[in-house]
């Protein structure tokens, strides 16, 4: 994920790769910290998208996985960049990922 490579690169500058992540609703070091997999579903999700508006070209794709933990159920999520605006191209179930990593 082009995150990553941010994320690499400003270590490799020796910048506070916090500082990017406080642009995308990351505000303490506790969050800075803390795996997507251990937030809560939607605060991640928040996260990505806000990342995906600021920083995603047109025609850029990624698959979000959403457990809702009440349910026991992961849902697939295609998200698209166009023009700047964030497209859901489908949300289905999937009940193939219950019990693996989703990130």
């Amino acid at each position: 994920m082009e995150l990553i490579s941010i994320l690499k690169g400003s270590r490799r500058l020796k910048s506070d790769g916090r500082k990017i992540l406080r642009k995308y609703g990351i505000n303490d070091d506790a969050e800075f910290t803390q795996p997507f997999a251990e937030m809560d579903p939607g605060k991640a999700t928040r996260i990505i998208l806000n990342w995906l508006t600021l920083n995603a070209k047109g025609g850029y794709e990624i698959e979000l996985r959403i457990m809702i933990p009440e349910e026991q159920t992961i849902y697939r999520s295609k998200i698209c960049m166009r023009g700047g605006t964030i497209f859901v191209q489908q949300i289905r179930k999937a009940t193939e990922l219950v019990g693996k990593a989703l990130h």
